[in-house]
């Protein structure tokens, strides 16, 4: 199994399968684009739930979840 991108905000443990350089796959489809250790664009055709909490801002997109420190 190939390694894990190294993105500061993902908090899943799914499995990101590389497709291209800095490009990622979901089991569930999302595309994650990572630049510089960060996520970079996510692409994704389903639901996503964005929640606010503490400064911190957590997006679920399918399978991927992304926290972002707001403070």
């Amino acid at each position: 199994m190939p390694p894990q991108p190294e993105v500061r905000e993902l908090r899943s443990r799914t499995p990101l399968r590389p497709t291209f350089p800095d490009v990622y796959l979901s089991p569930e489809g999302v595309i994650v684009r990572a630049a510089g250790g960060g996520v970079e664009h996510v692409t994704f055709n389903g639901a996503v739930d964005v929640r606010r909490r503490d400064g911190v801002l957590t997006i679920r997109v399918g399978d991927v979840v992304l926290e972002f420190d707001l403070s």
